[in-house]
């Protein structure tokens, strides 16, 4: 299981080195001249032109993405956006009108990997526009940053929203700049081990744990009686031969492979978690 656990890592370390495309939505358009700043929405063409796209300026998802030819006819369309890991503008999701399309959505959860939503919209006054929909949770749980103002309301079943969440963001709360109102009543709490708020119910959608974070899931302690070990608050699981010289030889060579893409200058937060945790292992295991 250990093994496997390594050979993972070093396949998410190649794949975050090899596989970051950065992109325009207006160059995903089917008539580029067309595009207006701020109010240009995805439709069938342009999401599908969006597969695969690490980095995009925008997002915008209104009552235009569901009318003329490219009109989009199904909530699983918005899966080709599930790489996108870095908003460098807006994301607007609207639903004027009850599109039935949209009111299907539950959640944001297509954007589930985006973990920074940064720059302006004018138009908008703010980065995060989320108003008028059927949503029960946003699902962002890849968010760690959020660089100005955010609007969330009229979404009359969307719980699990609030002012601290977007604080721990990075969102200075001065001048109204978290908006969030007419949303869902009588909502549940988030799971005890959350802290700063979470992004839907369990311990699975905490935006960060009180304590600890075994498998994904925040949890009160680490059970050590199945070779688990704590690192930087996360329940590892530890090989059961600690003295397998194979194996530590075999990790040094992987954290190798990693240090030389760390020493490339690539800013990948995780090759600098895998490096660590490699280390401590290795440590443990001299």
């Amino acid at each position: 299981m250990f093994f496997l656990n390594i050979i993972c890592y070093l396949l998410l370390v190649n794949l975050c080195w090899s596989s970051k495309k950065v992109c325009k939505f207006q160059d995903l358009m089917k008539n580029p001249d067309e595009w207006e700043p701020y109010y240009s929405s995805f439709n069938k063409h342009s999401l599908l032109k969006a597969a695969g796209c690490t980095e995009i300026d925008f997002i915008r998802i209104d009552k235009d993405s569901f009318e003329g030819e490219d009109a989009i006819t199904s909530v699983d369309e918005f899966n080709t956006l599930k790489d996108i890991q870095i908003v460098n503008g807006s994301i607007i999701v609207i639903g004027y009108g009850s599109y039935h399309v949209l009111q299907e959505l539950q959640s944001l959860d297509f954007l589930g990997n985006v973990r920074e939503i940064s720059g302006s919209n004018p138009e908008f006054e703010s980065v995060l526009f989320v108003g008028y929909l059927s949503i029960r949770y946003l699902g962002l749980n890849s968010l760690e940053k959020v660089t100005s103002d955010v609007r969330i309301y009229y979404n009359p079943q969307l719980c699990y929203v609030s002012e601290e969440l977007f604080i721990s963001l990075g969102v200075i709360d001065v001048d109204y700049n978290i908006r969030i109102f007419e949303n869902a009543l009588n909502c549940s709490d988030c799971d005890s081990e959350c802290k700063n708020g979470c992004w839907g119910g369990g311990p699975r959608n905490c935006r960060q744990c009180k304590k600890y974070i075994l498998d994904g899931e925040c949890v009160n302690s680490c059970d050590s009686t199945d070779n688990r070990i704590l690192i930087e608050d996360n329940c590892t699981f530890l090989y059961d031969d600690s003295k397998d010289d194979q194996l530590l030889s075999f990790l040094s060579k992987i954290k190798l492979n990693v240090n030389v893409k760390m020493d490339l200058d690539v800013p990948i937060p995780l090759i600098q978690a895998v490096s660590n945790v490699l280390e401590k292992i290795i440590h443990r295991m001299g």
